[in-house]
């Protein structure tokens, strides 16, 4: 479904009477992001409240048009597990939509996509493989990781930046449930890719 009129209505100026009197559920007030190629930054208050009240709905679109049909949003409906898009329409240039952590989307954290139920620890030291040796992250990159684990449902895919380097993150639901804790032979590990080189690195 692609649900461009309830945004368009936003930004063209609606009330905020007629915004507040939507039900906006149990998600409560987020924060919807995109990413700027080397962090996130957060859209705007007439696009913040459109998109509140489309993840409100039952159930969510699962495409969403903003700023007068320039950008469609896509996979709207799954931005919880980390997998919505923004895409400019004349462009084609796509963006990872997230909504800003730590959120909770459903009672008592429940399962995501990716099957994980249990609650993730809060004392886990993430690493990366550079060669043979397991290096730590940056102590910015571990607090973003911190406050994902704390999400419900865990996303699945974030984009993190170091020293100018964006790097994808994928398997991020399954590792923060303490999976990649153990021994190196079993631990399950995700990977993060260097979106300008596509060099792909495990994590744990």
């Amino acid at each position: 479904k692609l649900w461009p009129p309830c945004a368009a209505m936003i930004e063209a100026g609606a009330s905020a009477e007629t915004a507040a009197a939507a039900d906006v559920g149990a998600a409560g007030t987020l924060t919807f992001e995109f990413w700027a190629d080397h962090h996130y930054e957060s859209y705007g208050p007439r696009q913040q409240e459109a998109l509140q009240l489309l993840l409100s709905s039952a159930p969510p679109p699962e495409h969403v048009g903003l700023a007068a049909g320039k950008y469609d949003i896509r996979h709207f409906d799954k931005i919880g597990v980390g997998s919505c898009l923004q895409i400019n329409t004349k462009t084609k240039k796509e963006r990872h939509v997230r909504l800003q952590p730590p959120y909770r989307l459903e009672q008592g954290g429940g399962a995501n996509e990716s099957g994980v139920t249990e609650e993730a620890p809060v004392d886990v030291h993430y690493v990366f493989l550079e060669g043979e040796t397991w290096m730590p992250f940056p102590a910015a990159v571990q607090r973003e990781f911190a406050l994902l684990a704390r999400c419900r449902p865990i996303p699945d895919v974030m984009l993190f930046d170091i020293d100018g380097r964006a790097y994808r993150l994928e398997g991020l639901a399954a590792l923060a449930c303490g999976g990649g804790r153990g021994d190196a032979s079993t631990a399950v590990t995700a990977t993060a890719t260097c979106c300008r080189d596509g060099w792909c690195r495990k994590v744990r």
